[in-house]
């Protein structure tokens, strides 16, 4: 799945800080620090580890770990998935900032007759993600 088909599937990119609503857009554009440390360094965006379900994107290391990082079984997946979600900061709000209006997200809402949310970060830093 292509960036662009992420963000035709999923909801619309909610503004910074705001609920997460499983649109996929931060896993779209730049994979995680945990992906790339357990599944490779090397992987490209999207990440690997996006699952699509429900209407909505989820994380596959915090779903199920074991698969994405070719362990012989699910045995860690207990374990692993909410210290993911703990490292990853999930259910505090979204931490993606809007690309502006040359970045793919825009140009998805544009084909969908939707206007983009103002995202602007807080805090004034141009961070992606803190450890996501």
């Amino acid at each position: 799945m292509t960036d662009r088909e992420i963000m035709d599937r999923g909801p619309p990119k909610p503004p910074f800080g705001q609920t997460c609503n499983g649109c996929g857009y931060c896993c779209a554009v730049e994979p995680c620090k945990i992906a790339l440390e357990y599944i490779s360094p090397e992987i490209a965006t999207p990440c690997p580890a996006l699952e699509f379900e429900g209407g909505r994107f989820h994380c596959g290391m915090v779903r199920r770990p074991g698969r994405y990082m070719a362990l012989p079984n699910d045995w860690a997946d207990e374990l692993l998935g909410p210290l993911f979600a703990r490292m990853l900061a999930v259910g505090r709000g979204c931490d993606a900032d809007d690309p502006g209006p040359s970045g793919i997200l825009n140009g998805a809402y544009r084909d969908r007759g939707v206007t983009s949310p103002s995202v602007t970060d807080p805090d004034g830093l141009p961070d992606h993600h803190v450890v996501r």
